[in-house]
């Protein structure tokens, strides 16, 4: 009489099941992390390139003037085109810092965390091409990120 239990070749399968298994997971989690970091990148290019962009519209505008005379009228349509411009970029805030204005313009700038929180990549927008912060989650649990550029 022949007993019923794990043959070689059953066992066999089985390993090469639990390989294959074990093998898609890993390939999986590697694709996952892959197309994780490429978003990312992606996310940041396309944070630069806002920044720069909105830098470049602002290259005309008188900053100085503005900051110097103190114009509230002037301010506001300058606070008007920064809000609009993240409005047509649809990006979830604007701000533009400049070392003599009394407080940021744009969305939010009253209370732009980022701005405080990324000096040093501030300080790097004024020397190099535009920097992106690491993400972030807010209060609301939305991902963030900032990104800065010196206007020119």
């Amino acid at each position: 009489m022949r007993e019923y239990g794990w043959t070689a070749w059953t066992a066999a399968w089985l390993a090469i099941v639990v390989v294959s298994l074990l093998a898609a997971v890993a390939l999986a989690q590697l694709s996952a992390e892959a197309f994780e970091a490429a978003l990312d990148d992606a996310l940041a290019q396309h944070l630069r390139s806002e920044a720069g962009i909105l830098a470049e519209s602002l290259r005309a505008e008188p900053l100085e003037a503005v900051v110097a005379l103190g114009g509230a009228r002037s301010a506001e349509a300058l606070d008007v085109r920064v809000r609009s411009f993240g409005a047509a970029g649809a990006l979830h805030d604007v701000a533009v810092f400049a070392p003599r204005l009394p407080a940021p313009l744009g969305r939010a700038a009253e209370t732009w965390i980022a701005g405080r929180t990324d000096e040093a990549l501030i300080a790097a927008a004024r020397a190099e091409p535009a920097q992106a912060g690491p993400l972030y989650r807010g209060a609301d649990g939305q991902l963030y990120r900032a990104a800065y550029v010196a206007i020119p």
